[in-house]
């Protein structure tokens, strides 16, 4: 849009230079005589506004005389320098300059230049408020960085940050060592593209040597670990351990302990006397599920069971007087835990 300020308007027709004889040198001395005028200091673009609606009134008004017009003339600055957005612009003014000067030397001239000047300063103006619309007021700038600063404040950008100087160092070495491959492979006629083909050659060459090194090390590994299971507790192997595990844990008062032990005191009392299958790898709801409905031991080990999952699995606290329900489920399961008791005491 700028370039619009320095268009200007068709030159005068030369039949009016060929008809004084010494155009060229009454323009070049008009612009001469105004170029001695100080020029001033940088206008805003309201003021620009303002000195392009001056002319335009000033043209309408123009006088009509010769004397009048060359005196208009001679006011023309040889350019208007504009500040835009802090950056100066120069419009120049010489196609006003001439325009006067045709309307001098030619009277027949003068409706078609006044007609011609007006558009042209129409022109420039439509520009310039285009420009002024367009332009930030002052402060924007500062405004836009403090939001932009609030922005990144935030926690979500909080990780975020520019290449380190450790970055920008891998990064020159990077730079450096591509131009020096490409200036290798320039002398020995090879393409620019091989060294993207050696540096991913590299590149899975190291990943399958680390690769390989980690199975190593695994491998390694693996043979020197053993399952070394000397010191290891045996489960107890039938319902009267497991039954003496129980008491043992009732009197220590780790009641869920003993729930847990009691609960397999009755599956290995079960076991043995033939009412299930051996098969320590079953869960406590399939044991109960292989127990016929109309057997008396399916309701204390439901008892049994319940008391378990309640316990032992839901980490539930147990008391004493769970414990003697337990107790009372495992007799009539069969497995007498009083007995057991007795005998652990004796």
């Amino acid at each position: 849009m700028l370039l619009v300020f320095s268009l200007a308007i068709p030159h005068a027709v030369p039949a009016a230079g060929a008809q004084t004889g010494t155009p060229a040198q009454a323009i070049k001395k008009a612009a001469g005589s105004a170029a001695d005028q100080a020029a001033g200091p940088g206008l805003s673009v309201p003021q620009y506004l303002s000195e392009l609606d001056r002319w335009t009134h000033a043209i309408e008004n123009a006088p009509e005389d010769t004397d009048g017009l060359k005196a208009l003339r001679k006011t023309v600055p040889p350019d208007w320098n504009v500040d835009v957005d802090g950056s100066p612009v120069t419009v120049s003014a010489n196609w006003l300059t001439r325009a006067l000067y045709d309307m001098e030397t030619n009277g027949d001239h003068r409706t078609a230049r006044i007609h011609e000047i007006q558009t042209h300063l129409a022109t420039l103006r439509q520009s310039a408020a285009g420009l002024a619309l367009t332009s930030p007021p002052p402060g924007a700038a500062d405004d836009a960085r403090k939001k932009l600063n609030a922005i990144l404040s935030r926690k979500e950008f909080a990780g975020a940050r520019g290449p380190s100087a450790i970055d920008r160092l891998i990064a020159t070495v990077k730079k450096w060592i591509g131009r020096m491959l490409s200036k290798i492979f320039h002398k020995i006629h090879i393409s620019g593209h091989a060294s993207d083909y050696f540096a991913w050659a590299a590149i899975i060459l190291a990943f399958l040597a680390l690769a390989w090194w980690t199975v190593r090390y695994l491998r390694e590994r693996s043979r020197q670990q053993t399952l070394d299971l000397r010191g290891a507790a045996k489960p107890p192997a039938g319902s009267r351990e497991w039954a003496r595990e129980a008491v043992a844990a009732a009197q220590r008062g780790a009641y869920r302990d003993a729930i847990h032990c009691a609960y397999w005191a009755g599956i290995a009392r079960l076991e043995e006397s033939g009412t299930l299958p051996p098969d320590r790898s079953r869960t406590p709801r399939e044991s109960l599920r292989l127990l016929d409905s109309k057997r008396t031991q399916r309701e204390p080990l439901a008892n049994l069971t319940q008391r378990l999952e309640w316990t032992w699995y839901g980490d539930h606290a147990a008391s004493a007087a769970d414990w003697d329900d337990v107790v009372s489920q495992l007799e009539r399961i069969g497995c007498l835990l009083r007995s057991t008791h007795a005998t652990a005491a004796s």
